[in-house]
């Protein structure tokens, strides 16, 4: 059977999709990938306000899902991902059909990471060129847990009740315009889980921060998306906080590596993440093609 073309089908797919970026992984090494966090939570979070049959194109095999797509119509992007073993000629055909559903008004773009020549040799030939901007994958080995008492605020999983706290905290983090409403329909989707999620609680009840944890149990690699403080909770140590109880709780499932992403334009990242131990591992450009 050739690569076909087909739609999302849900979780079934979903999964699938994690096993073929671990298997990437695997190959290729820490931070060369998407993790399988981010699998599902640029489909259930990212796209929530798209139709998933016309942003997750999915192509199939013999062997199964051969590579998968994630569009972003707001931005004329896309990401894509293949399996280890298709030939360059396969790859080729699925990346100019990704860029033929992604592209509007003359204009797509792209992320890749560092280290993917082969996806870079493609687009390049498809008249894509390097842009400003991209982000920085950092990663760190875990060892021991680390102390998390004596804190002004309580570290704990999320709860199904909590919609409202966290549509506010997701708000007045990154400006996002969850609902409760929305967000609890985000908790009842496939690859989240719920006490994955860790919220930094104010004395008063407010939520000071958040952060969801993620894992590839193939590689035993653990992975922060996203990482959040209440505006009004900046330079309070919470984000800190929040990272040493998330590998605590990595390193106690087994994970042997943390990672998280930053822009590669946002120093105060940068130094904070770095000021927690995380180190730069690859990097993820942008490219584009305008015509």
């Amino acid at each position: 059977m050739p690569v076909v073309r087909r739609t999302f089908e849900g979780e079934s797919d979903l999964v699938e999709m994690q096993r073929l970026v671990a298997g990437r992984t695997g190959v290729f090494g820490v931070g060369t990938n998407l993790h399988p966090g981010d699998v599902a939570h640029r489909i259930y979070s990212g796209l929530r306000k798209h139709n998933l049959d016309e942003t997750v194109p999915v192509w199939e095999d013999d062997h199964g899902i051969a590579a998968f797509g994630i569009i972003w119509p707001g931005f004329q992007a896309f990401d894509v991902a293949t399996r280890v073993g298709l030939s360059d000629d396969e790859r080729a055909v699925i990346v100019s059909e990704v860029i033929g559903l992604s592209e509007k008004e003359g204009r797509v773009e792209t992320d890749v990471f560092g280290a993917d020549e082969t996806l870079l040799s493609v687009i390049r030939d498809l008249g894509f060129e390097k842009a400003a901007g991209g982000y920085v994958v950092t990663g760190r080995t875990l060892v021991a847990p680390s102390d998390v008492s004596g804190l002004p605020f309580i570290l704990r999983s999320a709860d199904m009740r909590d919609v409202v706290q966290l549509a506010r905290v997701h708000s007045g983090a990154f400006g996002s315009d969850w609902t409760p409403e929305s967000y609890l329909r985000r908790m009842q989707k496939p690859g989240y889980i719920v006490s994955d999620e860790i919220v930094a609680v104010a004395q008063d009840g407010t939520f000071a921060g958040f952060t969801n944890t993620w894992y590839d149990d193939r590689n035993k690699i653990g992975y922060f998306e996203p990482v959040g403080v209440h505006r009004d909770f900046h330079r309070m140590g919470v984000g800190s906080a929040l990272l040493r109880e998330g590998m605590n709780r990595m390193i106690a499932v087994g994970m042997t590596t943390a990672t998280v992403w930053h822009s590669s334009q946002d120093e105060g990242a940068a130094t904070f993440y770095r000021s927690n131990g995380f180190e730069p591992l690859n990097t993820v450009s942008r490219w584009e093609r305008v015509r």
